[in-house]
């Protein structure tokens, strides 16, 4: 059997010139860029090249156990340090960095035609309001979840915005938001198996998220897969339906 019939057969597939194409004009948008680091190197190795990075925090020791930095840059800006890594792998990328955190939509208004955005910042206010602001762009956004050896990413557009929204008044902390999205999916295994109560009374004893390399590498591949879906305009579960990627350990 010849080798590309073989792939053929066991639905094996690269990823065609016409997609290519599509990647190479996408606009990718990172608000956070700690858990999204993950996500935009694997973009930028799949072909992405436009990329534009928000976030005032800066790297910590602490993050190298499940983000893509290095140990040479910790103290550095985290949309700095990214933009940094990015250039490493394609130095034809186009890095928009802005080194402070967001407080309003206003931040984003050198960022036109995004395409994607992964929203990773803190369940308040203005999580809603990025996420609002650019389905109204007619973008997708993104909200992944590294939950142990598993990914679980939602996506928002104009089909279940209105819906997502609804739920804003009852959320005011991460533990409602995690609670509530938990409570609302559909067709999750990790949400069957999953006391996300339990497992917040636990980070609340020892003071900290722990989170391992290994799920936030998921939660990319996660991410880039749906986003390759939708460019080749493949079905996906948008929100309360969740795309997962686990490990069975």
């Amino acid at each position: 059997m010849k080798f590309y019939s073989l792939l053929k057969s066991r639905n094996y597939y690269f990823i065609p010139d016409e997609i290519q194409e599509k990647i190479f004009r996408s606009k990718i948008l990172f608000a956070g860029c700690g858990l999204g680091s993950n996500i935009a190197i694997l973009a930028a190795r799949t072909g992405f090249r436009n990329f534009s990075l928000f976030d005032g925090d800066i790297v910590e020791t602490s993050n190298l156990n499940r983000q893509c930095f290095e140990v040479g840059q910790v103290g550095e800006n985290k949309a700095k340090a990214l933009d940094d890594n990015i250039k490493k792998i394609n130095k034809e990328s186009e890095v928009l960095a802005s080194e402070k955190f967001i407080t309003s939509v206003n931040d984003f208004t050198t960022a036109d035609n995004i395409d994607f955005v992964i929203n990773t910042v803190d369940f308040s206010e203005i999580f809603f309001e990025i996420t609002e602001f650019f389905v109204s762009k007619r973008s997708v956004v993104f909200l992944p979840l590294n939950i142990g050896f598993a990914s679980m990413v939602y996506i928002f557009n104009q089909e279940n915005l209105e819906y997502f929204l609804s739920f804003k008044d009852k959320i005011k902390s991460d533990f409602d938001m995690f609670n509530f999205l938990l409570s609302t999916t559909k067709n999750s295994e990790v949400v069957k198996k999953f006391n996300g109560e339990q497992l917040f009374k636990k980070i609340n004893e020892m003071g900290f998220q722990p989170q391992l390399g290994i799920a936030a590498n998921l939660n990319a591949s996660n991410v880039v897969i749906q986003m390759l879906n939708i460019l080749s305009n493949k079905k996906i579960r948008i929100f309360p339906e969740v795309n997962e990627l686990t490990l069975n350990l």
